[in-house]
């Protein structure tokens, strides 16, 4: 006996337009037409129970219901291109409106065998298959619309535009003609995650994209820099190395929702934020042996060549910015300035300088940082004016 489905295989194509245009059909011709498709998909969904409840390993149902599917996939979109693509061939015969209904209740057969994979047989289904031409006709607007309505919702909440942006951008990607199964679960699915968060901000999704590994690469880059721009704004290289373990526990904390990942086959977010991690942390730990290593070669005792200054990171940063400004020390060398003032200068809570933090903020400098050095300075004029008598010196001319 043929498998049900090379039976539909056989009969598909006997349904084609220019064949159905070509004959003189009769109500018993479309009657068998319906018959035909009603006995041979009970056939396929007995099948399907027989084979996937059955003691086959799991790795080989899934395989052989994944061909299924895209079997089923291929009958389908067969039956819509005669309905809609090739309509012209048929649309005036004289058993048209025949034609038509028929047509339609073979692809409605064929997508309630793929609809029942999905409902009772989803463990074992292959997600990633793309939904049939049909059922895309339906599913595009719909999930269009749940966008754009999260979209407004976004946009009236106290989300960033940029993060926003990226949300609305990475699900509309998926939102193609090669919209998958999986696809259509995880648009509908973070949509529904976003709008049951109250009141929601950046912290808050950004912990939802993480959680559903939204691993578009621009959320990825835009992580990173957060991070960097984090690092920058820490003075020491051991306070450095803190925050990115804090970090990496954090994400370890947070699971990944099983199941989902925004492009399937590209790295997960977490795996590549764990990279991250990892490889930051290597870098600040060699800066720190580096640095340890570095001033063990150059010293004799463990204070020789490093100063406790009383200033704060930011109050040396500037104070050295400014002998480069005024040309006490040479501009074009500023690199190697903080390079060193990192190297050998330590204040009363930063043992070890970072010395890209510390050139950054001698650039990036806040008002009290400023006045305070303004009365460091101040103070230094007045002991040399109290031990030299400068302030009303005249010089001659």
């Amino acid at each position: 006996m043929n498998s049900p489905l090379l039976n539909l295989h056989a009969f598909i194509s006997q349904l084609t337009p220019r064949t159905l245009t070509l004959k003189e059909l009769q109500k018993a011709d479309f009657d068998n037409w319906k018959s035909f498709l009603e006995e041979e998909s009970g056939q396929v969904k007995f099948e399907m129970i027989v084979n996937l409840l059955g003691s086959a390993p799991l790795q080989e149902k899934q395989v052989w219901l994944a061909a299924l599917q895209d079997q089923l996939l291929l009958i389908s979109n067969q039956f819509n291109q005669y309905l809609f693509r090739e309509r012209r061939k048929w649309e005036s015969h004289p058993a048209a409106g025949m034609i038509r209904t028929h047509y339609l209740h073979s692809l409605s057969s064929i997508e309630d065998l793929l609809d029942f994979i999905t409902s009772d047989f989803a463990r074992f289904q292959n997600s990633h298959s793309r939904v049939s031409d049909f059922r895309l006709r339906r599913v595009i607007p719909e999930l269009r619309q749940q966008v754009r309505e999260l979209k407004t919702s976004l946009s009236a909440s106290a989300v960033s535009p940029a993060l926003a942006g990226m949300v609305i951008i990475g699900l509309s990607n998926l939102l193609k003609k090669d919209l998958s199964v999986y696809g259509i679960s995880y648009v509908s699915g973070f949509c529904s995650k976003c709008h049951k968060i109250t009141g929601i901000n950046d912290e808050q999704l950004d912990a939802l994209m993480v959680s559903m590994d939204f691993n578009q690469p621009d959320f990825y880059l835009a992580k990173i820099q957060q991070i960097d721009q984090h690092l920058y704004d820490i003075n020491g290289l051991h306070e450095q190395v803190e925050f990115i373990l804090n970090q990496k526990e954090k994400l370890l904390r947070k699971q990944i929702a099983s199941g989902y990942r925004l492009h399937p086959l590209l790295p997960s977010i977490w795996d590549d934020l764990c990279q991250y991690f990892n490889e930051k942390e290597q870098a600040l730990q060699a800066m720190l042996a580096l640095r340890r290593a570095a001033l063990k070669d150059k010293r004799s005792s463990e204070e020789s060549f490093r100063v406790l200054s009383l200033l704060t990171v930011p109050q040396l940063a500037l104070f050295f910015r400014i002998q480069l400004e005024k040309g006490i020390l040479i501009k074009e060398h500023i690199h190697d300035v903080f390079n060193f003032v990192a190297m050998h200068f330590y204040t009363e809570k930063t043992l070890f300088i970072s010395s890209g933090s510390l050139q950054r903020k001698s650039t990036d400098v806040d008002f009290p940082t400023a006045l305070k050095l303004w009365d460091t300075l101040s103070g230094m004029l007045e002991w040399l004016d109290e031990h030299f008598s400068v302030r009303n010196y005249q010089r001659s001319l």
